[in-house]
């Protein structure tokens, strides 16, 4: 299933922007690229990209994260939509895929790797990975696992 999980907005100063939803909302700043700057709230994160042309800021795109881009690609081909097609594309924001929505909304894909670790949670370090940049290790629990609530059944 794909997961919605990130927000894009285009920003004259994605810095100060930044600041507003960080004091505002508690958001943390997961990352810093090419003046672009990655919130989150652990789940959702948002994407606040440079833009020097006004006409152009504002709300970019709804990212998905998916691992099954030909599956959408097909289920789109079937529904006949001008305008819908699936194209690859290669942004700031990790986003590998880019269509639009009946309504003409740009929504962006990234692809996602669903591979079972080949350890053990228990005996693996387990990190948290934003656009390709790596996030700080979890911490451990009491029972030693990294990521207290990340146990393997």
């Amino acid at each position: 299933m794909s997961q919605l999980r990130q927000l894009v907005i285009a920003a004259a100063e994605p810095s100060r922007l930044a600041g507003f939803y960080q004091e505002v909302f508690e958001l943390d700043k997961i990352d810093e690229s090419q003046g672009a700057v990655f919130l989150s709230d652990g789940t959702f994160n948002l994407a606040l990209l440079p833009e020097v042309d006004p006409a152009k800021r504002g709300l970019r795109h709804l990212g998905f994260d998916t691992t099954r881009a030909e599956s959408i690609r097909i289920k789109l081909a079937n529904l006949n939509l001008a305008d819908s097609d699936l194209h690859e594309v290669s942004s700031v924001a990790g986003i590998d895929h880019e269509l639009r929505d009946p309504d003409g909304n740009l929504l962006g894909l990234s692809r996602r790797e669903a591979k079972m670790p080949k350890t053990p949670i228990a005996d693996s370090q387990v990190s948290l990975w934003h656009r390709g940049v790596p996030l700080p290790l979890l911490p451990s629990g009491p029972d030693g696992v990294r990521g207290a609530a990340l146990h393997r059944t």
